[in-house]
């Protein structure tokens, strides 16, 4: 009787099976999914509201679009703060760290103005 020696890309892909039949990525997804909704919601709540932020980005792409006139002319104008992929939250005092807004349809993240880390600090009885 001879024995079938099992390398270490056919375990690699037994084991990658068995994450796929469980039900790991579906639920790592989902979980994904839920953590960029609470970078958006938590972006939301740090301005103000629904209508600050709105405020926000309409003066952040004026801007972008002042900065691009700019170039075109010739001059050297780089606002590097304007738009960030993520947000950092602090709950209770505990750095929750940097939650990202997700991707775009194309596979891009999603830039966004983001409020200062100190407008991100949240109490745990906050909604």
């Amino acid at each position: 009787m001879s024995s079938i020696r099992l390398t270490t890309r056919m375990k690699e892909e037994i084991a990658r099976n068995a994450l796929i039949k469980s039900g790991v990525f579906t639920e790592l997804e989902e979980v994904t999914k839920l953590k960029n909704q609470l970078a958006l919601d938590a972006r939301v709540i740090a301005f103000g509201g629904k209508k600050k932020t709105e405020e926000v980005d309409q003066l952040a792409s004026k801007l972008m679009a002042a900065s691009e006139e700019l170039q075109k002319l010739g001059c050297s104008f780089y606002s590097c703060d304007v738009s960030s992929c993520s947000i950092y939250l602090t709950v209770s005092g505990r750095r929750v760290g940097w939650h990202s807004y997700g991707k775009d349809g194309n596979g891009e993240d999603i830039l966004l103005p983001t409020p200062d880390k100190d407008k991100c600090m949240f109490d745990a009885e906050h909604k």
